[in-house]
């Protein structure tokens, strides 16, 4: 009774005051800029970091619609390592979109990548690079201070993002991985987080289409995997070799069957 008589009074407020819906628009976005500018203040992240989050929540779900299979698994605090397969420039945006909407306390944590230098220097990519303390890795393979700088990372609480395949599959299936990414992760020794990435946009002719190419993507993810029983011998060859094959399959195997279609929250 009370409830219709107050949306009752609200109504005819508004119908005698042209305006008055107008001013409780403008209240209701001073209270979510007030709200957004404490979570900024509070925040160990820059105002860029912030601006990068606030882009990237509001076109990817538009754009590429995302859907996956549960809640985002990564840690609200302390480091991760996130290991996904490649299809398109976009996949890194993809891969963090919804981890502020993972375990309690829910949190918004940005996600390093490796990536290859040469898109380091192009100047919007740059922005985000740097905005997402991105570490650029040469392509040749043999460029082991990426991974060193990323292991530095870990060592600090980072969340890091590899893809393991070294670089865009237009194949099917999951490439197979240098031995690089099981270095790295037995000398972090922290869990590892395996992402399959469904129905990227991709193109064979450009690198910015995808951006701008809509679909309905869906993300898989995998249950950590703890490689504790490898860490007493993880400077072995065979080692860091089984390591390598363990964490291919524990990706390939998210590639079927297919999710149903589910929202992040």
């Amino acid at each position: 009774m009370f409830q219709a008589g107050f949306f009752d009074q609200i109504r005819a407020t508004i119908e005698s005051q042209p305006y008055f819906g107008l001013y409780l628009l403008l209240a209701y976005l001073v209270l979510i800029f007030g709200w957004l500018a404490t979570k900024v203040l509070k925040s160990d992240h820059t105002i860029s970091g912030w601006a990068l989050f606030l882009m990237v929540h509001l076109y990817v779900p538009m754009v590429w619609r995302v859907r996956i299979n549960k809640r985002c698994p990564y840690p609200a605090d302390g480091p991760g390592l996130i290991i996904a397969n490649h299809r398109s420039p976009v996949d890194p945006f993809l891969v963090c979109v919804w981890n502020h909407l993972g375990v309690y306390p829910r949190t918004f944590r940005l996600v390093s990548f490796l990536m290859a230098q040469e898109y380091y220097t192009i100047p919007v990519v740059s922005w985000v690079s740097r905005t997402m303390e991105c570490v650029p890795i040469a392509r040749s393979g043999r460029d082991m201070q990426g991974v060193k700088d990323c292991l530095s990372l870990l060592k600090k609480g980072h969340l890091v993002g590899v893809f393991p395949e070294g670089r865009l599959n237009t194949g099917d299936g999951v490439m197979p991985f240098g031995t690089g990414i099981a270095w790295l992760a037995l000398r972090a020794k922290v869990p590892i987080y395996p992402v399959y990435i469904h129905d990227t946009p991709v193109s064979s002719s450009s690198m910015v289409e995808p951006f701008i190419k809509r679909t309905r993507s869906r993300l898989v993810y995998g249950d950590p995997i703890d490689l504790s029983p490898f860490y007493a011998d993880s400077k072995k060859k065979e080692t860091i070799e089984e390591v390598t094959e363990l964490l291919h399959t524990r990706l390939a195997e998210l590639e079927y069957p297919r999710p149903e279609p589910s929202l992040p929250f």
